[in-house]
């Protein structure tokens, strides 16, 4: 029993250490896979690195083109099977997307499903190709986006239907703004909201930056979606819960409404002030306090392995020593109550003379009571129950 109870603590210890090492594994782990989970990759190119116009190439001639009112979707037929639930939902998925943006209709859109990461690269602008890690990228200047069904490095499945959905999102928000300027941080947030793109990552990274009050302000948050930024999964957790806030108060269709602020070039503070009614500055001030509400009881989880392991090692020594004290007075209840199922089966009575302590731990005792003993001074010995001689086996 001892041995059980010890594999169980010990598993949980490893388990707990591995939940605070999960963020710098994380960090370590290869950029393919950081992108395929968090969306790390720079989806989103309004234009060339160095100003150049950017250009199409041509698709394939091979490749199945489907139309989906003004959206075409081009891929491989080969691949068909591993982009069926992309295609069938899409009509779906773009009707939410338009509804949500308070779209009347769509321009023509192309979409490119391609089955890996380097043929995406051959089918993107040669002027601003995807960087080597991305799994999807938005080109909203062109209207144009390109989803692998495979991730970069580690070529397992991705899902192309939800990252295709994050980058329609990027090309709807263009569309829905006139291309008015937007921050990153609003595009992508906006993007993993619509996209349903929660994961416990994200929430482990928002909780951890909320207790150590190391939050990104909103005009510094653009900057840590670089290539090489080290808060990059920070800025998409942020960005996201923080759209999460907003659309929290008066739901999804108060995107239209934005857009069509800026559409009508309102800037993006006023823009907020007249769509949710107060400043972005209030509004981040406001989500801050929600965050740290949301979070009250996470610094003792996620603040310090030291803590945790702490207190589980107190719980662990607690439960033991109730369990062996709990052993030891049954054991000795079984031994007393042994004995005088003897006695009593014997038939024998033991005089007894009440001779109460006089302290109990160092403290004065009143005298006992009359009925300590029965009737006539003899009792059957009991310890923990008082038998009346009518009570006694006969």
């Amino acid at each position: 029993m001892k041995t059980r109870a010890l594999h169980r603590f010990f598993a949980f210890l490893f388990a707990l250490l591995l939940a605070f090492a999960r963020p710098s594994v994380a960090r370590a782990q290869s950029a393919a896979t950081i992108a395929e989970l968090s969306r790390t990759a720079r989806d989103l190119v309004t234009e060339a690195p160095d100003g150049r116009a950017l250009t199409i190439p041509a698709r394939p001639a091979n490749y199945t083109v489907e139309r989906h009112g003004n959206v075409s979707v081009a891929y491989p037929p080969n691949l068909v099977g591993s982009l069926r639930a992309a295609l069938t939902n899409i009509d779906r998925d773009l009707a939410s997307l338009q509804t949500q943006f308070g779209l009347r209709s769509l321009p023509p859109i192309e979409v490119r499903l391609v089955p890996d990461p380097d043929t995406m690269r051959a089918l993107a602008p040669p002027e601003a190709p995807p960087p080597a890690y991305a799994v999807g990228v938005a080109y909203p200047s062109l209207r144009l986006t390109l989803v692998s069904a495979s991730a970069p490095r580690t070529w397992e499945a991705s899902d192309v239907r939800r990252v295709l959905r994050h980058e329609l999102s990027h090309l709807l928000l263009a569309v829905a703004t006139n291309n008015a300027p937007v921050p990153r941080w609003f595009s992508e947030g906006v993007a993993v909201e619509q996209a349903g793109e929660h994961s416990w990552e994200r929430f482990e990274e928002l909780a951890r930056a909320s207790a150590f009050d190391r939050l990104i302000p909103l005009h510094e948050l653009d900057s840590a979606f670089g290539e090489r930024s080290s808060r990059v999964d920070l800025a998409y957790a942020q960005s996201a819960d923080f759209v999460g806030f907003l659309l929290r108060k008066d739901g999804h269709a108060r995107l239209g409404v934005f857009s069509e602020h800026l559409r009508d070039g309102v800037v993006f503070d006023d823009g907020m002030r007249r769509t949710w009614g107060m400043s972005l500055r209030y509004a981040e001030s406001s989500w801050r306090d929600e965050v740290k509400n949301r979070h009250l009881l996470l610094p003792f989880v996620l603040g310090s392995s030291a803590l945790w392991v702490g207190s589980a090692g107190l719980l662990f020594v607690a439960y033991v020593r109730s369990k062996r004290r709990g052993k030891r007075i049954l054991a000795r209840w079984a031994e007393d109550e042994a004995r005088a199922d003897r006695v009593a089966a014997a038939g024998v009575v033991v005089p007894f003379e009440h001779k109460a302590p006089s302290k109990v731990d160092g403290a004065p005792v009143s005298s006992p009571k009359t009925d300590d003993v029965a009737t006539g001074g003899i009792v059957v010995f009991l310890p923990y129950a008082r038998k009346k001689p009518e009570q006694l086996p006969n």
